[in-house]
């Protein structure tokens, strides 16, 4: 009797493997089908996760932007350009543009200088004066090394163009 139920099971597992090897298209077929719904799974658990974190990252945000706007509203005092000649031109009010034409805040008529070729801003995470080049052929230098952005320190010297500034910076008096 135990011959004959081992016969059984052999030939079950035969059976098997014939319907496997005969039906093995449409298995591949099913189970790919499978993974493309555990993928798409996976896909909306992964997005729904991000969407549920973005109110915190959208709060992060406005509150950087928040302190943006409330620093181009700041007036920092006490910083100057001087150019060779001597003149100091305060660096107000901020973002401080620099260029050929007429809407910038500082005029340099001189064809070394961009229409719009730099501009000073507040930068609050530094909380420092920072000094962007605004894609301007010449571009910009500091302490004669050319530079993208920068923050700046007082007695730094800036090059636009053909144009030579020396930063400084008077801290503003406290009344007593």
């Amino acid at each position: 009797m135990t011959t004959i139920l081992l016969q059984n099971k052999s030939g079950l597992v035969d059976r098997l493997l014939d319907w496997l090897v005969a039906n093995s298209y449409t298995i591949t077929i099913s189970v790919l089908a499978l993974l493309a719904l555990l993928l798409v799974y996976v896909a909306l658990r992964l997005f729904r996760q991000s969407r549920q974190a973005a109110p915190s990252s959208r709060a992060a945000h406005s509150a950087r932007a928040r302190r943006r706007a409330a620093a181009k509203k700041q007036e920092v005092s006490g910083w100057m350009l001087r150019d060779q000649g001597g003149q100091s031109i305060p660096v107000k009010p901020l973002p401080f543009s620099i260029g050929r034409e007429s809407d910038n805040i500082l005029v340099l008529e001189d064809i070394s200088v961009a229409a719009h070729h730099a501009r000073i801003l507040y930068d609050p995470d530094w909380d420092a004066l920072l000094v962007e080049d605004l894609d301007s052929p010449g571009g910009i230098l500091i302490e004669g090394q050319p530079t993208r952005k920068n923050l700046l320190q007082a007695g730094m010297h800036l090059t636009v163009g053909r144009y030579q500034f020396t930063i400084e910076h008077q801290a503003p008096r406290s009344s007593p």
